[in-house]
């Protein structure tokens, strides 16, 4: 079936623009209380689950309380897609339990000795096995010596890994889906991209990076920039590796770089905020909105030139030259060191050893390293708008492109103070911003709740879906080497313009305030940043991408239709393939089958008039995927449209009983995953 890529845009932007208000539900329950407290409160709890009747989807059904479409939203908003397992169980938990589950999951920075490896640990570990041979540790360093392109992609598998969280035995990498979740919206915020050399030959930088984000996902916003400020990945790319103090002979200042987007995109942004992220004109924080139209700068290009010199002295580990950053030097996976004689100390210029940031001033020499690092970060850690520049950044991300300025102040306040006087606490901001009654209970703000998905997210989604494992056999970049348990998607920037920490700009894939050439989103003040890559192109190659993974690497497309065996295909793949791995149909065939009798004969390819097995099992399928992909919500013309197609196109009529059903499949999951229906998030 061709799909006018031009028609599906437009119907994305129309679904944002004309959302039904009644695809938001009433507020799903939080309640956490026993039933004993229940009785004492004299509410009802009639199947006794601890949900009040009053707020449960379910009064009636103790493994149940929360409705289908509600959990389908939550999971939209913590994860890379619903599975049926984890609907089942934020169905019976309902979203408060299941995100305070998710928030103290174990994660791969529990222990150093057990087999939940961390990203780092893991593309290592890929690239020992997919190439042998390779000396990875040939100067002591790992890929030191090579520098080899090959890690970047090794880097890449080991986030697929993460972020599906399938693998039939790393069973715990991806367990974490909230914490993984956190961490690619955070690399959304703090940017680093491979597209910086030399990144794109050391690729285990990009998994450092990444271990740091996923590990202070539910930490202190605090500790992760201390941590991004001495990252080896983030010096080289914003060029703060190897920046050096004044030289008044020949006129050279440090690298300003780092310091700018340190501040307008990594804390306090451009212009002073309310605490609900409007626009301070009264020079009160707290009080808001504020009349008027003039914006107050955060900082001025002074600050930038005090700050810079802060950011001098540091540079990689094991760097033979300060400064170096060539391919074959330093040390890549550990924090950049300090060294004070690069250290801007204003004694060439005559100055006094003091910088003043945003009317804050301290020694550039300050704490326990003599850096002034921690200082400055303070400095920015403490200012009014870091509380609602990240908190909006993470809704956005999570839940919804265009909060109500009350949701913004709700999380913020969270930020600067989590109940127990802890200034930000990403843990409390996560929880507060999914529990939040706008993320539960869209119905509250109408029209301007959800987000278009991004499309690393939604083939995420799509994956999850088909059971997606790696495809064990293929051959390795060396020629020789069989490669298995590796999830092989090389490079999704290429296709869908987005890929984690391959940004094209430090401003991210798109803007925060991208609003679509469409009067309906400038009319009202809203945004769409994902429709930015949303483009004719990346849109056809998101649907080439569906009808791959739903028929070239389906596991019985290749052994029953073709009846390959499995093994041999895999050997005939090899390294330089876009993507290698294996989804199934299983489950669903085996719905086709029982509503066709239990015998996929009785599908009565004869168009006659009465075909109540090939009824059956259309429809079987339909709800299959409307619950998995759509949250149960799929609407009636989609449907009809579906079943109609399913009836009696020729594909779907085939002369091969099994191939029909398994067609069936595939086109109900192409359809649904290149609707307008799936790709917004609501």
């Amino acid at each position: 079936m061709k799909i006018s890529i031009t028609i599906w845009l437009l119907m994305a932007v129309l679904l944002v623009a004309c959302s039904k208000s009644d695809s938001g539900l009433s507020n799903s329950s939080s309640d956490t209380r026993t039933p004993s407290e229940s009785v004492e409160l004299a509410k009802p709890d009639s199947d006794g689950d601890g949900v009040i009747d009053e707020d449960d989807d379910f009064p009636n059904d103790a493994s149940k309380s929360m409705e289908l479409s509600k959990a389908h939203r939550l999971l939209l908003q913590t994860t890379f897609g619903p599975t049926f397992d984890d609907l089942s169980s934020v169905q019976s938990m309902g979203a408060e339990r299941w995100v305070d589950e998710q928030l103290k999951a174990g994660s791969a920075y529990d222990s150093a000795n057990d087999n939940h490896r961390t990203h780092l640990q893991r593309t290592i570990e890929i690239a020992q096995h997919a190439e042998p041979s390779t000396p990875w540790y040939a100067s002591g360093v790992f890929n030191q010596q090579e520098a080899d392109f090959s890690v970047d992609e090794y880097q890449m598998a080991a986030w697929w890994e993460n972020a599906l969280g399938l693998h039939p035995t790393n069973t715990a990498h991806g367990s974490d889906q909230l914490r993984q979740r956190v961490a690619f919206a955070l690399s959304q915020l703090l940017v680093v991209s491979s597209f910086e050399p030399p990144l794109y030959r050391r690729g285990e930088s990009l998994a450092h990076y990444y271990d740091m984000l996923a590990r202070h996902a539910f930490g202190n916003y605090r500790d992760l920039l201390g941590e991004m400020a001495r990252s080896p990945a983030m010096g080289i790319y914003l060029s703060h590796q190897g920046n050096r103090k004044a030289d008044m002979a020949t006129g050279t200042t440090p690298d300003e770089n780092f310091a700018r987007e340190l501040m307008q995109l990594f804390t306090i942004g451009l212009y002073e905020l309310n605490v609900d992220g409007s626009p301070n004109r009264d020079g009160n924080a707290g009080s808001y909105p504020d009349g008027g139209s003039a914006l107050t700068p955060t900082f001025t290009e002074a600050d930038i030139t005090e700050l810079s010199k802060v950011m001098t002295g540091w540079d990689l580990v094991g760097n033979e030259r300060y400064g170096d950053n060539f391919p074959d030097e330093g040390v890549y996976t550990q924090a950049m060191e300090f060294t004070a004689a690069e250290h801007e100390d204003e004694a060439a210029a005559g100055g006094d050893g003091l910088v003043t940031v945003l009317g804050k001033t301290f020694a550039l020499n300050a704490g326990s390293d003599g850096s002034g690092m921690d200082s400055a970060l303070d400095v920015l850690f403490f200012h009014p708008n870091i509380a609602p520049h990240v908190s909006k950044h993470l809704i956005m991300r999570l839940v919804t492109s265009n909060p109500t300025p009350a949701y913004v102040a709700r999380v913020a306040q969270v930020f600067i103070n989590n109940g127990s006087g802890v200034r930000g606490d990403l843990k409390a901001v996560v929880r507060a911003i999914l529990l939040d009654d706008e993320a539960r209970n869209p119905d509250s703000v109408g029209e301007r709740f959800g987000k278009i998905k991004e499309p690393l997210i939604a083939f995420a989604q799509l994956l999850r879906a088909m059971k997606t494992v790696p495809l064990n056999g293929w051959v390795g970049e060396d020629g020789v080497t069989p490669v298995s348990g590796v999830y092989w998607f090389r490079a999704p920037n290429e296709h869908f313009g987005q890929a984690a920490l391959r940004s094209p700009s430090v401003f991210n894939f798109y803007s925060p305030d991208y609003v679509p050439s469409d009067s309906y989103f400038s009319l009202r003040g809203l945004v769409s940043p994902e429709m930015k890559i949303l483009t004719d192109q990346s849109l056809l190659e998101f649907s080439n991408k569906v009808f791959e993974v739903t028929h070239t690497y389906e596991k019985n497309k290749i052994t029953v239709v073709d009846g390959e065996n499995l093994n041999d295909f895999a050997a005939s793949r090899k390294y330089g393939y876009e993507m290698l791995l294996t989804t199934n149909f299983d489950e669903p065939l085996a719905l086709m089958k029982q509503a066709s009798g239990n015998s996929f004969d009785n599908l009565e390819n004869a168009q006659t008039v009465n075909r109540p097995y090939k009824t059956a099992s259309v429809n079987a399928v339909i709800n299959y995927y409307d619950h998995l992909l759509l949250g149960g919500k799929m609407d009636d013309g989609l449907r009809g449209a579906l079943f109609e197609f399913l009836m009696s196109s020729a594909e779907s009529s085939h002369a091969d009983n099994f191939k029909e059903a398994r067609f069936s499949i595939k086109d109900t999951i192409r359809m649904i995953a290149t609707s307008s229906a799936y790709m917004f998030q609501r």
